[in-house]
């Protein structure tokens, strides 16, 4: 079975929750693949705060090894970072709202309308 066919149809922000080391790699990641990210953390504890440097220099890092041709400042505009899970739910609600028309389009309404309540309700 082939994976390299999987890829996210979307545009709508990615939420994470946890800013440890697996966290901060994911966020890595995704800015690096030109995503949206809203990042949660939900304690206030040493790791989670160090978070935004610890994406900062491995972002600078990934521009050293030519694995990006964009600079850390750029890529850090696509991330936002909250301890507050009413923002995050905010954030994934008002990403659905703004695709493109074309977009809805190719989802039938009932199916759409579940996965956004229940992402949301999740959070």
């Amino acid at each position: 079975m082939k994976i390299n066919h999987l890829k996210m149809d979307t545009s709508a922000p990615i939420g994470i929750v946890g800013l440890g080391m697996m966290g901060s790699s994911i966020a890595t990641g995704l800015l690096l693949s030109g995503k949206e990210v809203i990042a949660l953390s939900s304690t206030n504890s040493k790791i989670d705060s160090e978070a935004p440097d610890r994406i900062k220099k491995s972002l600078v890092e990934c521009l050293k090894e030519g694995l990006t041709d964009k600079d850390h400042q750029e890529l850090l505009k696509n991330i936002h970072f909250t301890t507050d899970y009413d923002n995050l739910s905010k954030k994934l609600v008002e990403g659905y709202l703004f695709q493109p028309y074309s977009w809805f389009l190719s989802r039938h309404s009932a199916d759409l309308g579940k996965t956004i309540l229940s992402e949301v309700s999740t959070v």
